[in-house]
């Protein structure tokens, strides 16, 4: 019974995304696409800040080269530049279909640890990627014509 808090935690999640991307769709698109990456940012280092002093972790910064080199690499490509990259999609795609993209990012995140990190990629792997695709297509592109 201990897993239920992680697992409500996870549904939760994944429901608050969900109806973000709409409520963003809805008001955000018209607006300033900078002002609006800084205050979800900000909001969300807020209560990463919060969490973090409620669960009384220490704060240190990093010392190690490689540790600074993956936090810029996630402060400018995978905040600023997807961010950016998420609100295009989201202006010329309904919500539940931008959602999909998120699929995509196990596919890339395997890809890039294949090539830098020289992980193996095994075919389990490239047929559930094939699916992943498959199903991102579909979900995204499908119209359901008549009832």
């Amino acid at each position: 019974m201990e897993f239920l808090p992680g697992i409500f935690a996870l549904v939760a999640s994944a429901l608050i995304a969900a109806e973000g991307n709409v409520i963003f769709k809805m008001v955000s698109l018209k607006s300033d696409p900078i002002i609006i990456n800084a205050l979800s940012m900000s909001s969300g280092a807020l209560f990463l800040v919060s969490a973090s002093f409620f669960a009384h972790e220490a704060w240190v910064l990093p010392s190690a080269p490689k540790v600074w080199g993956a936090l810029v690499y996630l402060i400018l490509g995978g905040s600023v530049v997807m961010f950016y990259m998420f609100v295009y999609v989201l202006s010329k795609w309904t919500a539940s279909a931008a959602s999909y993209a998120i699929l995509f990012f196990p596919l890339i995140a395997t890809s890039l640890a294949a090539w830098l990190a020289k992980e193996t990629v095994t075919l389990p792997f490239i047929l559930g990627g094939l699916l992943v695709l498959l199903g991102v297509w579909v979900g995204a592109f499908y119209k359901k014509t008549g009832s």
